[in-house]
């Protein structure tokens, strides 16, 4: 195989929360965009740092007496995830790293409200869109859907005289039991050409 440098990614993500999601099938339907923008959802905003989606499967081995080696191996569990660093203190940011709570905009502020107390479950639970411009070819794309993801980490806001504000925000993905089996969680693409 020969090398190809053109394959070496460098660039932001942009992210963006609530999009609607693709249809669901076996190869599922690309989610669609236009400049790296989904045609619904909301933008994160600035972010500080790296943007990281981690993709993981976790493994059990089988053993048996007669060999001191594993004869086989399992799949356990998959997981997927979305952590990244708020720069800008938006509702759809805050709304992310934040879960039970109550969020209201008036003319003159955003409030958040929290404390649920006892019988409240429900976790807010939204699609995460990722793109990333190619460095080497800025009409094509990296893309990444996570079909339903709840905030993994509370709140951690950060007020400091020397420096901005900023708050890391870890998504993790749930699967979807209702899509096509195969493609509950979530789709990763690169655009080539």
């Amino acid at each position: 195989m020969a090398f190809d440098v053109t394959r070496i990614e460098v660039g932001p993500a942009r992210v963006f929360l609530g999009v609607t999601l693709p249809a669901s099938g076996a190869g599922p339907t690309l989610m669609g965009h236009t400049a790296g923008v989904p045609a619904t959802g909301t933008e994160i905003g600035l972010t500080e740092g790296d943007t990281v989606l981690e993709i993981m499967s976790e493994k059990k081995e089988i053993l048996a007496e007669q060999f001191y080696a594993p004869v086989e191996v399992f799949l356990t569990l998959q997981r997927a995830k979305v952590t990244f660093t708020a720069k800008e203190s938006t509702v759809i940011g805050l709304r992310a790293a934040l879960d039970a709570i109550g969020q209201t905009t008036t003319a003159t502020e955003d409030l958040y409200y929290f404390g649920a107390g006892a019988g409240a479950f429900a976790c807010l639970k939204q699609s995460v869109f990722l793109s990333a411009r190619r460095r080497d070819n800025p009409a094509k794309y990296i893309i990444c859907v996570l079909y339903s993801c709840y905030a993994s980490k509370g709140l951690t806001y950060t007020f400091s005289r020397t420096k901005e504000a900023t708050y890391p925000v870890e998504l993790t993905a749930l699967a979807i039991t209702t899509r096509t089996a195969g493609d509950c969680m979530g789709q990763f693409y690169r655009e080539i050409g």
